[in-house]
């Protein structure tokens, strides 16, 4: 499943998958994901795969499991804080920026993935981009991924919403475990 060669297409995939949020785009990721993984797709109801994502991720009602860093990792679960500027300041680092009119905060699980995604193609030319990397991966992510993920375990979820949600953590036990061989 994981390996350094399939990395940008998982994180583009997972990215997209969580970004859009709609029928098309997240049956397009879903497709591709299991094509990388070589699995065969689940036959599912996208209008429920939708319904799902949203109950979990987004709202009208409040959601099971925001996709942001900062409900996970301010004291009072504040969206815009310390936490967002923080991840904010790490993609101007970068040279990475928000579209215009995009009223998603720069701590959402899909930016951030697209700042991993980024910084791997970034890190084979770039010492700098590597180090940052490891630092976002290891200390960031990987501390509000795990607890996003804990919120969803018990929720009823879809067969797309569910595997995506499983890659989702295979991909950062993996990438963290290849971090930490590194400084073996």
């Amino acid at each position: 499943m994981y390996n350094a060669e399939n990395t940008q297409n998982i994180l583009e995939q997972l990215r997209d998958f969580f970004y859009f949020g709609t029928q098309d785009t997240m049956k397009q990721a879903y497709h591709e994901m299991c094509r990388i993984n070589g699995k065969e797709p689940s036959q599912t109801d996208w209008v429920e795969e939708e319904y799902c994502f949203n109950r979990l991720f987004v709202g009208p009602s409040a959601p099971a499991a925001p996709m942001l860093a900062s409900y996970y990792l301010e004291t009072d679960m504040a969206y815009n804080g310390h936490v967002t500027k923080c991840v904010k300041n790490l993609y101007l680092t970068i040279g990475l920026e928000l579209p215009n009119g995009v009223n998603i905060p720069e701590d959402s699980l899909p930016f951030e993935l697209d700042a991993c995604r980024y910084l791997t193609r970034l890190e084979n030319i770039a010492k700098e981009a590597s180090e940052i990397r490891k630092y976002f991966i290891k200390n960031h992510m990987n501390e509000w991924v795990r607890l996003f993920l804990s919120k969803t375990e018990h929720e009823q979820k879809t067969p797309a919403v569910d595997y995506m949600l499983f890659i989702l953590k295979r991909w950062i036990e993996s990438a963290v475990a290849e971090l930490a061989a590194q400084e073996v």
